[in-house]
């Protein structure tokens, strides 16, 4: 029994209390901190795959901007130019395949490939030095490149969907 004109007694029980209590906090925080890296864990997760998926979109991005940039160099008959464009065209999409081979469907990513052997196709049937092309095989060339840049706009197309239904999922 607690004698509650005791100052030592009250000051005992008041201890004993605050004791338990603090206990009962202690284990409450460790269940909240638990949970509270777990979010953490979650959302750098959430963070990394986004960072990840736009990184495809930015390199699918400048490689069709490169595809582009070919059509206006054999347009102008830039034969130099053509072939530079033609080796990044064909190095970038090497390197999106390697880097990022889970970030695409299969079919998109044979349509990188055929990117890439269709540019090498267009090198295979540049003019030789000082020779000018006929106007259809400028013609032949030119629906080749659009072949290219279309296979590399649907690879892009298809990683940027992904992108925006990674950033819109809770």
């Amino acid at each position: 029994m607690i004698n509650w004109h005791d100052p030592m007694s009250v000051w005992t029980v008041l201890g004993t209390v605050a004791s338990v209590l603090g206990v009962g906090v202690s284990i409450w925080l460790i269940f909240i901190a638990k949970g509270a890296r777990k979010a953490a864990e979650d959302a750098e997760d959430t963070v990394q795959t986004y960072t990840r998926k736009r990184g495809l979109v930015e390199e699918l991005e400048a490689v069709n901007h490169k595809a582009d940039q070919l059509g206006a160099f054999i347009q102008h008959e830039q034969w130099f130019a053509v072939q530079m464009r033609i080796q990044e065209i064909q190095s970038v999409c090497s390197q999106i395949l390697s880097r990022w081979a889970d970030g695409l469907p299969e079919d998109r990513r044979s349509d990188l490939l055929r990117a890439a052997e269709l540019a090498r196709s267009i090198a295979k049937r540049l003019p030789t030095s000082g020779t000018r092309p006929t106007d259809t095989e400028r013609g032949k060339l030119i629906e080749v490149q659009l072949r290219v840049n279309g296979h590399i706009s649907s690879a892009l197309g298809e990683a940027r969907k992904i992108e925006e239904r990674t950033r819109t999922q809770p």
